[in-house]
């Protein structure tokens, strides 16, 4: 699954164990959730020790997971060619009836956010009509049928932090395998951890 070009796809669209992204305070150090940048395939394989794999290849691997925080969810990491962790995505992959319940996810995930990495540093809900702010419900649909955009990003030193609630995921440029894993519900929530740079990278080793 090529997190990378699916959210090319949604920015486009603009113009993990369990995930303890709830904890007091963020770990020392640059992390995505609670693993650490920088870290190998076998390290984050005894991190999701509990969770299936799922697929891996050379850049990647992708654990599917059940937590109580947030649910359904696909926990991918990206690996550099020397083999170290520099990106990774979680896929909340439940599929609810009631789609304002998409808009209660994506608001107590930020809140949590919050308590590990600070205020946001951008945050926003691209639409026309405000009125849309004041119903989750309608808000939801908008975002289902693609009128908007809902994201926040953490501006970290090393590494940025985005959360996106948007259309539902295209599968269009995935691969055979990757087509065989992906979940794909009413409303594509998607949160990405990212170094920002080779010093970065650095930084995390």
């Amino acid at each position: 699954m090529n997190f990378k070009k699916i959210f090319i796809s949604l920015i486009v669209a603009l113009s993990l164990t369990s995930v303890t992204f709830a904890q007091e305070a963020a770990p020392e150090g640059d992390y995505f959730g609670d693993v650490k940048f920088g870290s190998t395939k076998a390290e984050v394989k005894e991190h999701e020790k509990d969770s299936t794999l799922v697929l891996e290849n050379d850049e990647e691997i992708v654990f599917s997971e059940t937590s109580d925080f947030l649910g359904k969810s696909q926990n991918c990491y990206s690996f550099d060619k020397d083999g170290k962790m520099v990106a990774g995505a979680i896929y909340v992959a439940n599929d609810h009836e009631d789609l304002a319940k998409y808009i209660e996810d994506y608001n107590k995930i930020n809140e949590a956010f919050v308590q590990v990495y600070g205020q946001a540093d951008e945050q926003a809900i691209t639409t026309e009509d405000e009125a849309l702010l004041k119903d989750p419900a309608k808000l939801a649909q908008a975002i289902k049928e693609g009128k908007v955009v809902a994201s926040t990003v953490w501006k970290k030193e090393n590494f940025t932090i985005s959360h996106i609630l948007s259309e539902k995921m295209s599968t269009e440029d995935m691969d055979e395998e990757a087509k065989k894993t992906a979940v794909v519900t009413p409303i594509c929530h998607l949160i990405l951890g990212q170094l920002n740079s080779a010093e970065g990278e650095e930084a995390a080793k």
